[in-house]
């Protein structure tokens, strides 16, 4: 039998009529007592603690049905702020938003040099840009985290970033020495899978395959609700898996890795070599395809069709309700979904093809940035004895 002692109950109860208020506002006490099950003195002394605490505000009254009107409560989303920036091969992104994940703003700064102690010194300056963005809250900046394209054990060390050119190096650490700010440092797929299953279209499921897809490919899978890590913190490493064992060779050391024959990478090497030009930008190929130009066009239809293979064998692994493709792939659905739906139809059984949706991202590189800073703001609500799911 499972016992539980006072101050985890009250936690838990706490916790009850903070998600309530969260999901529900306006919504009175007496509202939360009946979703709850919770008495109305209990409820009454938790929102006391609350208001205290400066998380929770009353504002106006309900209607009543005789008596007095109810007092109306709402979350207190300025009550701090977080940091989420995503460190990427070509540039970082960051935003600062409040305790409801609204973006309050918004930077970002090219990247002229992949040598860490440069990127790291980049981070740092667009986190002090948007820390003087901050407004004026009563806790002050309640965390960091940074995404990156690369494999993060469960402590937070980058193990290995090929297309950056990372292996075993630390910048949570150097991070919280500069900040003396909590500082988390995650997995960008896996950022994004939050920040799709939280804010996203990912939403109304329970079991996700995220697939971000830019210079490489990382995937971030949510099953039965929450961020699946595995064992030490890097499960789901799909853009690595050899869909041609025979191919080409990997920075990461592998051969036919997926990432190599279905990124943002292969289709601007197709690209140029089927327009006959020295290189070319996704921009440039995107604009050739709107203009119904043939080369382009063919390009998108290979790379969607390698996407379409890897994403067989992800879908007999991880069996996911909708697969999302993000980050810079997402705005290229005109040209890239009908091949990979052709190729999921020709590998797949019929009940496969029947049991997942395939979904773009309508945020497209804003989900790492918003699963980011949804771990920074749990994180902080946890030390604060007010425990929240993170999906």
């Amino acid at each position: 039998m499972i016992t539980i002692d006072h101050e985890t109950m009250k936690d838990m109860n706490k916790s009850t009529v903070f998600r309530l208020i969260q999901r529900h506002a306006p919504i009175s006490r007496a509202d939360i007592a009946k979703r709850s099950g919770l008495n109305k003195a209990t409820v009454s002394a938790l929102v006391a603690q609350l208001i205290e605490n400066q998380f929770v505000y009353e504002i106006g009254t309900g209607d009543s049905s005789g008596g007095r009107k109810p007092v109306l409560l709402y979350c207190n989303d300025r009550a701090s702020h977080a940091i989420s920036v995503d460190i990427g091969v070509n540039g970082l992104l960051g935003i600062i938003t409040d305790l409801s994940g609204k973006t309050i703003a918004k930077r970002e700064m090219a990247l002229t040099s992949k040598e860490f102690n440069i990127v790291l010194a980049n981070t740092e300056a667009i986190i002090e840009q948007l820390i003087h963005e901050a407004p004026p809250s009563p806790y002050g900046i309640c965390g960091i985290t940074a995404s990156v394209p690369g494999i993060v054990d469960s402590k937070g060390n980058i193990l290995l970033a090929p297309n950056l050119g990372w292996e075993n190096v630390d910048i949570k650490t150097a991070l919280e020495h500069t900040f003396k700010l909590p500082v988390v440092v995650i997995n960008e797929a896996n950022a994004g899978a939050l920040g799709e299953k939280q804010y996203g279209v990912g939403k109304p499921y329970s079991a996700i395959s995220y697939i971000s897809v830019s210079i490489g490919i990382g995937t971030g899978q949510i099953i039965d609700g929450k961020l699946f890590t595995g064992a030490n913190g890097f499960a789901g490493e799909f853009g690595h898996m050899s869909i041609d064992r025979h191919g080409k060779q990997c920075r990461c050391g592998n051969q036919g890795c997926w990432e190599l024959y279905s990124s943002e990478k292969a289709l601007l090497e197709i690209a140029a070599i089927n327009m006959n030009r020295r290189s070319i930008s996704l921009e440039q190929v995107l604009a050739a395809a709107e203009a119904e130009n043939r080369a382009a066009l063919n390009a998108f239809a290979a790379v969607g069709h390698s996407l379409g293979i890897g994403l067989v064998s992800m879908i007999h692994s991880m069996n996911p309700e909708a697969i999302i493709i993000g980050n810079r792939f997402a705005k290229l659905k005109p040209y890239i979904q009908s091949p990979i739906e052709e190729t999921l139809a020709k590998h797949l059984p019929s009940y496969y093809q029947k049991a997942v949706k395939l979904l773009f991202s309508e945020l497209g590189q804003e989900a790492p940035l918003l699963g980011g800073s949804l771990l920074a703001t749990s994180q902080f609500f946890n030390r604060h004895r007010i425990h929240l799911t993170v999906h």
